[in-house]
């Protein structure tokens, strides 16, 4: 079993209720809704400078944590984690964790996402709600919309996507240079 570091550092208000909650088991409270209550009340209560050290403190742990992540990547056998993957979806199926490089370069957007992307910018309300019905709708009128464009109203589209595939090629060359 080969095992990556657990999948992210703690946020602000996490790293908050780690050390609140050791205060609060030493005052003698213990069940888990007592301190969750307890904890949610006092960080509402705080200002944002006492947030901010906490935010102070994630950074850190978020730091060491893609330090840690970076290393261990850079001295894992490639060959082991394709093994993991396959052993993964061989008792998982479907449902597989499977271990994938967070530094690998990400794929590029295509002409469609570009277009839908830019449409959504356009015609988001003014409220900038992220309400599911409003956002279905929207998704709904970009596909059709993105069906009458002409090749000519696409091609700015297309450029772009050509662009970013290029980059992706480079960054991908790049990227495996550094990993053979």
């Amino acid at each position: 079993l080969l095992k990556a570091p657990k999948s992210r550092a703690p946020g602000a208000y996490a790293v908050f209720l780690g050390e609140f909650s050791k205060v609060k088991r030493q005052q003698g409270m213990t069940t888990v809704a007592e301190i969750a209550r307890a904890c949610s009340a006092s960080w509402n209560q705080l200002g944002e400078s006492e947030k901010h050290q906490y935010q102070t403190k994630a950074d850190k742990l978020s730091a060491e944590y893609e330090e840690t992540l970076r290393k261990w990547w850079n001295t894992t056998d490639h060959n082991l984690v394709a093994l993991e993957n396959r052993r993964r979806k061989r008792v998982d199926g479907d449902k597989a964790r499977l271990l994938k490089d967070p530094f690998a370069p990400k794929r590029p957007m295509t002409s469609y996402v570009l277009f839908v992307k830019d449409f959504v910018t356009q015609n988001k309300g003014a409220a900038g709600t992220n309400d599911i019905t409003e956002m279905s709708s929207l998704m709904k009128s970009a596909a059709s919309k993105w069906k009458t464009l002409s090749s000519a109203e696409k091609a700015p589209y297309t450029k772009g996507a050509e662009v970013e595939k290029s980059r992706y090629k480079q960054d991908q060359d790049k990227y495996l240079k550094s990993h053979t």
